[in-house]
């Protein structure tokens, strides 16, 4: 009888030529022996231990990318109440129309400040939290009814590794040390609770706090991301495997998969809204779904490369082409088909291998199929459906093993169970540096923007961002060389023409700058215009993009004393976007040069109710009611802006110079200075 398998000969003499059992094995329903609990305990502390060290280098890195709009530039975040406000985010942001992810950052926030180290913290936790929860789904699987007689009697052993072997895999950093993805990682939490709590109502004495725990939790993963659509089919998948053995008997425990069902209408509320319009659905414009389906044949092999070969991770994989042909589509598409194959004939055949693969293509369904999205690939959506790879390739290697060692006896068996088991360590160890490496590129915006551009040459978005980051560092020509790569690669992109168009303002060439901002000027003409024929106001983020590039062209003109271009510009930044305020200042600016004081008065007068807090306003409209010889005002306004900014001296001479003016013009007539 190989190691593993019970008998109750083998249970009266305690003998066997595996691995020293890990104790009673629990039921699905609970009632855990007194040895095994001790063990499951000791397996969380190692879990915990290990997931710890994996990320504690990641405590310190910035906020980068979606994180910025979606937590330093969030205002709701800065609040608890009204909690229905704390529960928002700004249109097509992350956290937009996913209230659960919101309140968890504004929590934070209410915690931590904008202190990074509280967010990862935070997201370390949760991952700890799933990694547990993986360990408890898994040990209770292996010692359910179905698979208790081959892995029963080391279930807890074989959980363990399991739960380590995902838990400090470096394909899931993007969904931990990236802030803003704790809407991947915390929707895999309550995924992971939603089964949890699903197995232990099955035969338990009392199953309504069970039943009702699974149901609020698939509510809470509802309002965190989408993907936790597929929450109840997966829980009721797996009652027909493991617990009921088929959906007829599944659904005999109808008023749990009533009430999971019941959290779609969550998902349908929030999704109504079109939170996200211009980065999911059939409605977006960059790719059709036949095209994105195309993509998802590569992208689903590469995620596969990566579980088993985790080298040449990518942050942000912006720019995949669309594939063609045999090699870049056919092959692809034809190997998918295989596996998609395999998974049915499991289910068919063998029900808990097939149940793996079902997992893993539900998940990635919402995805990873024809639904369109912005980015057609990102290493965070792969967080639960590695836990079937981690599992699979676990429960393989306990089979192999059991087989290789069945016909042996004593010391020989016991080497091979001790290489088993020494190898399953290596691998942990191996995955867990591997993990620490890999936060070391989250360490820096330039950082990980530097390793996206070295791993992928072709994605202009990470040669725009390294730009960005190059200008923030003062390094301009470098600067200039990332965005004369990001033109090459994409010349109708308008967003790195009005960025190198800002370097090149910085760098004082003006007529480089004008010549990149008429361009983008151009590139998005028609998309304005295609807006305004159809009456239809574009969404905010374009407005933004689009005015910027009126505002900073005007910038340049009135440098180049080009008054009247340079308001007319300003005049077109408004129109587009008439909630922003630069342009307000900027026209104020022009009409000073132009010497209409009344007009630059009243431009910063509605400027400075809308932004209170900017000194150069002040400055700029105590210069223009000096310039009317309204003294005491300008006077007043110069000393405010000598309040909030005190460091900037050029306040205080204003001041002064307008006290001396007063002094002047208020002086009898035929006095002078020295005769006072």
């Amino acid at each position: 009888m190989s190691p593993g398998r019970s008998s109750r000969r083998q249970g009266r003499s305690g003998r066997q030529s595996g691995p020293a059992a890990d104790g009673p094995a629990p039921s699905p329903a609970g009632g855990d022996a007194p040895a095994s609990r001790r063990w499951s305990v000791a397996a969380g502390v190692v879990i915990v231990l290990a997931v710890v060290a994996a990320y504690g280098n990641s405590l310190h890195g910035p906020f980068i990318f979606d994180d910025v709009p979606s937590i330093p530039q969030n205002p709701h975040v800065r609040s608890l109440w009204p909690i229905a406000e704390a529960m928002k985010a700004p249109p097509q942001e992350t956290a937009a129309g996913r209230p659960v992810l919101a309140l968890s950052l504004a929590l934070t926030y209410a915690a931590c400040g904008l202190d990074v180290a509280g967010y990862h913290a935070v997201n370390i936790a949760i991952h700890v939290l799933a990694s547990l929860t993986l360990f408890g789904i898994v040990r209770r699987t292996l010692a359910g009814p179905r698979l208790a007689e081959r892995f029963g009697r080391h279930a807890s052993v074989l959980a363990l590794a399991v739960a380590l072997l995902w838990g400090l895999h470096p394909l899931l950093t993007q969904a931990v040390t990236y802030v803003i993805q704790r809407a991947e990682s915390l929707m895999g939490l309550f995924y992971l609770l939603t089964l949890y709590c699903a197995i232990r109502s099955h035969g338990a004495r009392r199953p309504a706090g069970w039943l009702a725990a699974a149901v609020a939790a698939c509510a809470l993963g509802m309002g965190t991301k989408e993907a936790m659509a597929t929450a109840p089919v997966a829980v009721l998948a797996y009652d027909a495997v493991f617990l009921s053995r088929s959906f007829r008997g599944a659904l005999r425990r109808w008023p749990l998969y009533a009430g999971l069902a019941g959290t779609w209408l969550i998902l349908v509320g929030l999704a109504s809204a079109g939170p996200r319009t211009q980065s999911a659905g059939f409605g977006l414009a960059a790719i059709s779904p036949l095209d994105y389906a195309k993509t998802q044949c590569q992208v689903i092999l590469h995620y596969i490369r990566l579980a088993f070969w985790p080298v040449g991770q990518v942050f942000d994989y912006w720019g995949w082409e669309i594939p063609g042909g045999l090699w870049d589509l056919y092959l692809p598409a034809a190997t998918l088909a295989g596996l998609l194959a395999l998974t049915a004939a499991g289910l068919a055949l063998r029900p808990a291998a097939g149940f793996l693969g079902l997992w893993f293509f539900l998940i990635l369904a919402p995805t990873s199929s024809f639904v369109p999205l912005s980015d057609v690939a990102f290493e965070h959506r792969m967080y639960l459906p590695l836990a079937a790879v981690a599992a699979g390739a676990v429960l393989a290697g306990y089979t192999l093993m059991q087989k290789t060692a069945g016909p042996l006896t004593g010391r020989r068996a016991k080497a091979v169970w001790t290489a088993g088991a020494c190898l399953t360590a290596a691998a942990a160890m191996a995955l867990g540096a591997l993990t620490h490496h890999r936060n070391a590129a989250y360490q820096s915006e330039f950082s990980i923007w530097q390793d996206t551009a070295r791993a992928r040459p072709t994605n202009h978005r990470a040669h725009i961002i390294l730009g960005n980051t190059y200008v923030a560092l003062g390094q301009y020509q470098q600067a200039l060389l990332e965005y004369d790569t990001a033109v090459q690669l994409r010349p109708d992109d308008p967003d790195v023409y009005v960025d190198r168009g800002n370097c090149y303002a910085t760098l004082n060439r003006d007529s480089d700058a004008l010549a990149d901002y008429d361009k983008a000027a151009e590139i998005n003409a028609p998309a304005i215009a295609r807006y305004a024929e159809a009456g239809q106001e574009m969404p905010q983020n374009m407005q933004k993009k689009y005015s910027a590039v009126y505002n900073n062209r005007g910038i340049i003109y009135r440098r180049a004393s080009r008054l009247d271009r340079a308001i007319a510009d300003f005049n077109r930044a408004m129109e587009l976007y008439p909630a922003y305020l630069d342009p307000i200042y900027n026209r104020a600016g022009a009409y000073f040069g132009q010497g209409d004081f009344d007009k630059v008065i009243s431009e910063l007068d509605r400027f400075i109710s809308a932004d209170a807090d900017k000194a150069v306003a002040y400055d700029m409209r105590g210069a223009a009611y000096l310039g009317k010889g309204r003294f005491d005002q300008a006077i007043a306004d110069f000393e405010t802006a000598m309040r909030l900014d005190p460091n900037d001296e050029s306040y205080r001479q204003h001041r002064l110079q307008a006290a001396e003016a007063m002094k002047t013009a208020t002086r009898p007539a035929g006095t002078s200075q020295a005769g006072k």
